[in-house]
């Protein structure tokens, strides 16, 4: 079984990954847990662009920020849903360390053996993995069209009280992706984007890190990590 929702949607914070840990406890007491996480400021521009493809219309810098903070109404994005050490530690908790991998990202895409070996390992496997790049990131052009619409007539759960549904908007966003030049201003809009989570971020995940290398027994700064 695998699917990102199992840590909580992104997009409303994660509120329900406690309760989801606790039902998967309950269901499959003796399961091993694989979890796989990615350093934060490139995690947050790859799922931004997510966020827009599922209907979401705020733009990044508000995406980031909590308008009211001290009065939390509705689940909200929130940078603290990436300190990956209380994931890893929840399903400690739940599982027994014992029966949790927790590895990078960065580990599959830049020694994918190792990662394989890693896998194979922990879950008593012999298989011969395969490494495929799948799922490549949309031009980015076409999706601030979509975030707008997305704000306008759109009508998803994000951005609710427009006409046109989801998926008439990700069909005509794949449309104006595949044509000549989608990809012109992909370098400067990710250019503003990593400036703008680099803003928001600055150390803010240090301490988490720390605590997460610590109790996976690797270095993560070698992949890019702040600790």
């Amino acid at each position: 079984m695998s699917h990102e929702r199992l840590s909580g949607y992104p997009a409303s914070g994660g509120f329900d990954r406690e309760l989801i840990a606790g039902r998967l406890a309950e269901a499959f007491p003796e399961a091993k847990i694989l979890i796989i996480f990615r350093e934060q400021s490139r995690w947050i521009k790859s799922f931004y662009q997510q966020y827009v493809a599922d209907g979401g219309s705020l733009k990044l810098r508000e995406f980031l920020t909590n308008p009211q903070p001290q009065i939390y109404k509705i689940p909200a994005f929130e940078l603290d849903y990436l300190n990956y050490h209380q994931l890893v530690t929840l399903y400690h908790n739940h599982f027994g360390a014992q029966n949790v991998l927790a590895l990078p990202f960065e580990l599959m895409a830049q020694e994918f053996d190792a990662f394989a070996d890693r896998l194979n390992t922990f879950f008593g496997f012999d298989l011969e993995l395969e490494n495929e790049l799948t799922n490549q990131s949309r031009p980015l052009l076409p999706l601030l069209l979509m975030r707008f619409v997305n704000g306008t007539i759109g009508n998803t759960q994000l951005s609710p009280g427009g006409f046109v549904p989801l998926g008439y908007l990700k069909l005509a966003t794949k449309f104006l992706g595949a044509m000549p030049g989608a990809r012109s201003f992909d370098d400067r809009i990710a250019a503003r984007y990593e400036r703008l989570i680099k803003e928001k971020i600055e150390s803010h995940y240090n301490e988490s890190n720390t605590r997460l290398a610590s109790l996976i027994g690797m270095d993560l700064s070698e992949y890019g990590y702040s600790c």
